[in-house]
Formats: structure tokens, C-alpha cells, sequence
């Protein structure tokens, strides 16, 4: 009798296990299935306004933009609302087109629909502001390169450099980086701070 009792109790635990685990193979890996696109979704970050923990110096900002295209859509999932807003794609066309120019040796841009970030490294060496001219070079490159691209946000901060770099390369390798807007969206936001 006790060993039918352990034996059902065992069962029906091995149910519950069982039963509740789902079986949505590849459905969390924020994925979307396109080649060199990771799909992000319901960020929740876009409240926030406290920038005392400004990792970047503030100097080497520019672009005074003011709608960074990084918002919660209301989605939950990879469930769209007509919005690219949330798509991050690396741009090779565009960065190829940055790099070309003589005052630039190293450039990284990422789009996220009509909005694009180019980090850039100078060809000089120095970490030097982007001036405003520099800016309008760099911005009409990324938009020759791609028309969809109504703003352009350019820093020359080497921290922004290697953080893009790093999402490029999430980006490129397709891997599936749980959390990955929402660190874009916090990096850009620290970075630009007057486009929230």
C-alpha cells in the first residue's frame, strides 16, 4: 500500500513537471529569424530621468535630438504593433561609407527603424569632440546610405565605441542576448540624454 501511495505521488509530480514546461523551442531567444537582426520587444526603461550615474562624458554628445526611437511599444514577445522602432540592425553600407571619410578611421552604426547611432573613432587618434561640422559629415553619409534614416546621433566617446562594437557583433553573430535593447536603449540614453 505505502509503495502505490509513493508510486502515485511520484507520477503525479513527474506530470506537474512535465506539464507545465512548455515547449517553445526558440520562441525566448529574441531572434526573429532574419540574418543579422535581433528582434527586441516592451521595453520598460523609458521613464527614466535620473542621469547622475552618467557613465559617459556629457561633452562628447552631440545631435540635440529629442525622440531616440526607443520606446515601449506595449507588446509582449516578438508581437508587432506596425513599429521597426525596436528592430536593431547593424548598418555595414552606412559604417563603410563612414569610414571612407579621411577624418574617420573606425566607425560602428546601428539603426533602430528611422533612427540611427554612429560611434566613430577619428582618424587623428585623439578622442576629440565631434564638432558640429563633423556631425553633418557623418549624418549625411549614414542617410546616403540608407533613406529610411531621419536622425543621426554621432559621439566619439571611446566607452561608446566598445559598447557598440560589443552589440555589432551580438548583432552580426546572431546570438541571443536576452536583455539586448534594453542595454542599447540604456547606453544611447546615457549617451544622448537630451533625446529622451
Amino acid at each position: 500500500m505505502k509503495k502505490l501511495r509513493w508510486l502515485l505521488i511520484g507520477a503525479a509530480a513527474s506530470v506537474l513537471i512535465t506539464g507545465c514546461a512548455s515547449s517553445n523551442q526558440g520562441s525566448q531567444d529574441g531572434n526573429d529569424g532574419q540574418s543579422g537582426t535581433l528582434s527586441m520587444r516592451n521595453v520598460t526603461d523609458s521613464d527614466a530621468t535620473d542621469n547622475d550615474n552618467n557613465l559617459m562624458d556629457d561633452e562628447q554628445n552631440n545631435n540635440k535630438q529629442y525622440n531616440n526611437g526607443l520606446e515601449d511599444n506595449g507588446q509582449n514577445g516578438n508581437e508587432q504593433n506596425g513599429s521597426d522602432q525596436n528592430d536593431l540592425r547593424n548598418s555595414e553600407d552606412a559604417q563603410q561609407k563612414v569610414e571612407a571619410m579621411k577624418e574617420v578611421d573606425k566607425a560602428v552604426v546601428i539603426t533602430a527603424g528611422s533612427k540611427a547611432y554612429a560611434a566613430v573613432k577619428l582618424a587623428n587618434g585623439e578622442n576629440a569632440d565631434v564638432n558640429d561640422e563633423m556631425k553633418k559629415k557623418v549624418s549625411d553619409q549614414v542617410q546616403a546610405a540608407d533613406q529610411n534614416i531621419n536622425e543621426v546621433f554621432v559621439s566619439s566617446n571611446p566607452d561608446f565605441m566598445e559598447r557598440m562594437r560589443g552589440y555589432r557583433d551580438d548583432i552580426q553573430n546572431g546570438n541571443p542576448v536576452r536583455g539586448l535593447f534594453d542595454q542599447f536603449s540604456e547606453t544611447v540614453q546615457r549617451i544622448f540624454p537630451e533625446s529622451r
